[in-house]
């Protein structure tokens, strides 16, 4: 993810969020029904970036930064209602009890529709006092229509379990709104419940800890009360694991961050960091290195959690000072500079899905990161999986904000301005010294998702975090639409991210299921009903049918448009009539790669549209 925590990317306030692209693609359908007819699907855009926490809750850590009460106007958190949706859901969507703090009769929420942001004014239904301070508390509902809407111009997945929804404002923050999207097909999970605080399945555990959140109150945006928790954790699973990574039942809201990586224990030294040991604070006896807490659904992304989990080692060697320049992007301090060769995945200036390449002599320009992205040798030297030898010169750029103030993915071919510095790894040697400490082939997570008090997650609700948490631990075959690939193959096959789960006094529980190439369901795309599962898995220069009925009634539909489509802009369109609500299209996937299937539905006089609904997370072999 870059140092923006994205989904996609650079932090870039929803009021720069760009307003949707016109700009289509045009052909002629060649049937009898539209041969005079001229579609043009409408391109979807990205959402609202969101922000790596690290370098700031760091500073905090170690004194760098004061731990300051939130201000008012921030937000806490919010219920979504259904606490899982489907495309094809039909009723009533709420968030419930959106908490923020101070005294706010009304707020303003801009929900993201296709044709642009909906303007609504939500009254305050409640308030209640949390540490001598007013909490307001706000609730709002929309009918069906709105996620249809949404849908129409969003895509969710396997690799993607969410939408963007829209943006909360307040007169001083503006924070992001997700919701948790996911397919039909996803497998039922076995759950042991330990008491009325504890429960746990395969890879999640659920806890009951009532001032989990409300701490942050007093104690700042990032301030959890991860202490009682990881205690609690503790009393029923064993020291056995390097990281504890937090998510909330009631999603977290904040315009500081998606997600963020507290060292607890560092071993590791030459590589920008002392040497420090606070496992005790949380109850382990001296395993656990790390405390992460992800908002919601982006703890279930490789981009965030990739990111996320490089933070142990990365980057904290300063190369833009090394160089005689001031950093610049995203949080410079803990985030790698603008540089060649290489992508990487802690970039302050550039996400991973960009980096620099040389076109000759001093002229260097933005490319896309060939698929899959794997970790700057540099950050491989930090984890002990490459040495010294193989880091090669670093080109430094002076102007480290070229592309603005955080980190952001430029167009292909975009030349990079200014001057530029050489800094090798006998300077980074000579400042650091050489890497010494453990070298690790596993890293060990514990996904623990945090319900308020007296309540736990529902069945449905454990069924999606035990699927997506046992996703994130796969070793290979889940690289997203965007090329980001699993931590193991991001690592260059040299860390596996371990996510199962052992209990204390209650036996594993290990009834497998399959979470790489897992058909999608029939009704995962709103609007239509497939004849059978959808794969997410295709033989390259294969013939495949897909066939189903329309089930939207709104408008005469007569043609279907489903079109595959990867990042870097490949394309495969399969096409047909509708008679009679029926369709089937078949086609071939002509490359290999990772794309997206979106489904584009047109009436006689239609004009341009928006997709019915896009999903990915599909692999073509």
């Amino acid at each position: 993810m870059s140092s923006q925590l994205k989904v996609r990317g650079t932090i870039v306030s929803v009021h720069f969020f760009r307003r949707l692209l016109l700009a289509s693609l045009l052909w002629v359908l060649s049937s009898p029904l539209a041969a005079q007819e001229v579609f043009e699907p409408l391109l979807d855009v990205d959402p609202p970036s969101v922000v790596c926490g690290t370098p700031r809750v760091f500073d905090q850590q170690f004194g760098i930064l004061p731990v300051n009460p939130v201000q008012d106007g921030q937000g806490l958190d919010f219920l979504q209602e259904p606490r899982v949706l489907h495309a094809d859901y039909t009723g009533k969507i709420t968030v419930r009890n959106l908490r923020i703090v101070g005294d706010y009769p009304t707020i303003t929420f801009r929900r993201w529709t296709p044709v642009g942001e909906v303007n609504e004014t939500w009254t305050r239904r409640s308030t209640q006092t949390i540490g001598g301070r007013l909490v307001s508390r706000f609730t709002r509902s929309w009918p069906a229509a709105a996620l249809r809407k949404a849908l129409r111009a969003r895509t969710y997945g396997y690799d993607k379990p969410q939408i963007f929804w829209g943006v909360v404002e307040t007169p001083v923050a503006e924070m992001d709104l997700y919701f948790r999207v996911t397919s039909k097909n996803i497998p039922v999970a076995t759950v042991t419940k330990i008491n009325n605080r504890v429960q746990y399945s395969s890879h999640v555990v659920n806890l009951s800890v009532g001032p989990f959140t409300n701490r942050r109150v007093t104690h700042g945006g990032s301030g959890f009360a991860f202490a009682t928790a990881a205690k609690l954790f503790y009393q029923h699973f064993p020291d056995v694991y390097d990281g504890l990574s937090f998510v909330t039942q009631r999603d977290a809201l904040s315009e500081n961050y998606a997600a963020f990586h507290s060292l607890v224990k560092n071993a590791v030294s030459g590589i920008g960091l002392s040497l420090f040991n606070n496992t005790s604070t949380y109850g382990s006896a001296g395993r656990l290195q790390a405390i992460e807490f992800y908002r919601g659904a982006f703890a279930l992304q490789n981009d965030v959690s990739n990111h996320e989990a490089l933070h142990q080692w990365a980057d904290f060697f300063d190369v833009a000072e090394m160089a005689g320049y001031d950093c610049g992007g995203h949080q410079c301090s803990s985030h790698m500079p603008l540089l060649f060769p290489r992508e990487n995945y802690v970039g302050a200036v550039l996400e991973e899905t960009r980096r620099v390449r040389r076109v000759g002599g001093d002229v260097y320009e933005i490319q896309r990161t060939p698929n899959p992205g794997i970790q700057h040798p540099l950050h491989k030297y930090a984890m002990g999986h490459a040495n010294a030898g193989s880091v090669p010169n670093l080109v430094v750029f002076e102007d480290q904000e070229q592309f603005g103030d955080s980190s952001s993915s430029p167009d292909p071919g975009t030349e990079l301005t200014g001057n530029s510095q050489i800094v090798a790894m006998s300077d980074i040697l000579g400042t650091h010294g050489p890497r010494t400490g453990p070298v690790m082939a596993r890293w060990r997570r514990a996904l623990v998702v945090i319900s308020p008090a007296g309540t736990l997650l529902s069945q449905k609700e454990m069924n999606y975090w035990n699927f997506y948490a046992k996703r994130m631990g796969e070793n290979q075959n889940t690289t997203s639409y965007h090329g980001i690939p699993s931590f193991f193959r991001a690592s260059g096959n040299k860390m596996r991210l371990r996510t199962d789960i052992d209990a204390r006094n209650y036996p594993k529980i290990t009834k497998g299921f399959q979470t790489v190439f897992r058909n999608y369901g029939r009704t995962d795309w709103r609007g239509v009903t497939f004849d059978a599962a959808v794969r997410s898995r295709y033989l390259v220069n294969a013939n495949y049918t897909f066939s189903g009925r329309v089930t939207l009634t709104d408008q005469p539909y007569h043609v279907i448009l489903i079109i595959a489509e990867m990042a870097d802009g490949t394309q495969e369109r399969f096409q047909g009539n509708i008679v009679g609500q029926r369709f089937s299209v078949t086609g071939k996937f002509l490359k290999r790669g990772n794309y997206r299937l979106r489904v584009f539905l047109f009436y006689p006089g239609s004009g341009s549209q928006y997709q019915s609904t896009g999903v990915s997370g599909v692999i073509v072999k």
